[in-house]
């Protein structure tokens, strides 16, 4: 839903969301998985569980299909509502999920860019920024083998909700404003 003058997607929290296809494939894919999200977010809805509420993906879980790709959500993993970013590879046994230090307020709007740094070493290959800050970014959860490149799998680029045919997963509450990928 379009919101106001500013033209912000407001999302319902129960079934509002945006999908793009199966796309982004030959953009991130063939630049070694390095890639930038950004976009403006103002959350609604400070009741959050740990899975969150998802802000741009091309991640869903269909029941034993493999269709994780990365995951960019606001969550509360027991210190406060923050950015989160994650992803999984090799047919879900490697994941990786980190947050931002900032805790969110509700009815605030705030600039959040995720850099992923494609696989590495180590677990430091996510950044964060909120409002123009880099945040300090821990891990969560991690499980697997690091140094291993996201694969591509059919999940939709979507918006506000985690995408697939008929299923939905990971609902926002909260209105998105120019929300961007780019690779790098």
């Amino acid at each position: 839903t379009a919101y106001g003058g500013t033209r912000a997607y407001s999302f319902d929290g129960v079934d509002d969301g945006v999908a793009c296809g199966d796309i982004l494939d030959s953009a991130i894919w063939t630049t070694g998985n390095a890639f930038t999200l950004t976009g403006w977010v103002q959350v609604i809805n400070s009741a959050l569980s740990a899975d969150g509420a998802t802000l741009l993906t091309k991640y869903m879980d269909t029941g034993g299909a493999n269709d994780r790709q990365f995951l960019n959500r606001v969550s509360n993993n027991g210190s406060g509502m923050k950015a989160n970013f994650g992803y999984a590879v090799n047919n879900q046994t490697t994941y990786r999920f980190w947050q931002g230090s900032t805790t969110l307020s509700t009815g605030t709007w705030y600039h959040i860019v995720w850099i992923y740094n494609g696989p590495t070493a180590t677990n430091a290959n996510s950044q964060c920024f909120v409002n123009g800050v880099e945040e300090t970014v821990s891990s969560f959860f991690s499980m697997g083998t690091d140094n291993v490149a996201m694969n591509d799998y059919s999940a939709e680029l979507s918006f506000g909700k985690a995408i697939k045919g008929t299923l939905q997963n990971y609902i926002y509450k909260g209105r998105a404003d120019d929300l961007r990928v780019f690779p790098r």
